[in-house]
């Protein structure tokens, strides 16, 4: 129907600490009975529990990229909660959100060379880290290092979509709850389909084909999306697979994509 191709509202431009989840999100997730921080407190250390106190990442970099990575979710680390008690880097890291969500300034701030979120977030700890000297700038640093050095070492163009985008440790069961704010970046994924985009599925491809049914064909059809190892998230020809590896032409043709 004419309707597929008509894009939604996005629900995260007013996204800010004192609105920290689409209004809509609350409501389903609510009358689903998913555990919300701010309701529940002292469940901080379950791993399924939603941080709704912290701000949504639901994708990060320019919409209108090339190239799509599919995701998991933000996940949760103790340290996530040491933004909230400075005021400087709570502005910072909202202006960082806020700026990307509303598309104003795309920005994969993970990525970015002049390492703002590290400003905000006392060396960029707002990812869940098993090694505390390794942050999350470092972490996605090393996923995109052999990409971005076969890009003549600039930062490669392209867009992380997460499947859930609040912070939790784990997802469990919530990674196949249908959120409303889904539809928006999902009518994305099915946009870089039509225009025949490369799509890089990271963690949880079998989560993703079941909710854009879409890309189940264009995975079998167009030679454009590969499923990386969920286990070595690394952005490199070697861990980009369909059936086969990656051929070298492919690779080539993914890194033009990004320039």
């Amino acid at each position: 129907s004419s309707t597929t191709f008509t894009r939604p509202n996005n629900p995260w431009s007013d996204i800010g600490w004192n609105k920290t989840m689409c209004y809509a999100d609350r409501a389903y997730l609510t009358e689903k009975g998913i555990r919300l921080f701010t309701n529940h407190p002292e469940l901080q250390d379950d791993d399924c529990i939603i941080h709704d106190n912290l701000l949504p990442e639901p994708f990060y970099g320019d919409l209108n990229a090339n190239v799509y990575m599919l995701s998991g979710n933000p996940g949760y680390s103790p340290e996530d909660d040491a933004i909230r008690v400075d005021p400087e880097r709570r502005k910072l890291l909202e202006q960082l959100i806020k700026g990307n969500l509303t598309q104003n300034k795309p920005n994969v701030y993970w990525l970015d060379q002049n390492q703002p979120v590290r400003q905000a977030c006392e060396r960029g700890i707002y990812h869940p880290k098993k090694d505390p000297k390794r942050d999350g700038y470092d972490w996605w640093n090393d996923v995109i290092r052999e990409l971005r050095s076969a890009c003549g070492h600039q930062t490669p163009q392209l867009c992380n979509i997460e499947l859930f985008p609040y912070h939790s440790k784990k997802m469990g069961n919530i990674k196949s709850l249908d959120l409303p704010s889904n539809a928006y970046v999902d009518w994305w994924i099915k946009d870089a389909i039509r225009k025949e985009k490369w799509i890089l599925i990271m963690r949880c491809a079998g989560d993703w084909l079941r909710r854009i049914p879409e890309l189940v064909d264009y995975k079998n059809k167009s030679g454009k999306v590969f499923v990386g190892s969920s286990i070595n998230i690394t952005l490199s020809q070697n861990n980009l697979k369909r059936k086969i590896d990656m051929e070298k032409s492919e690779w080539d043709e993914l890194v033009n994509a990004c320039r």
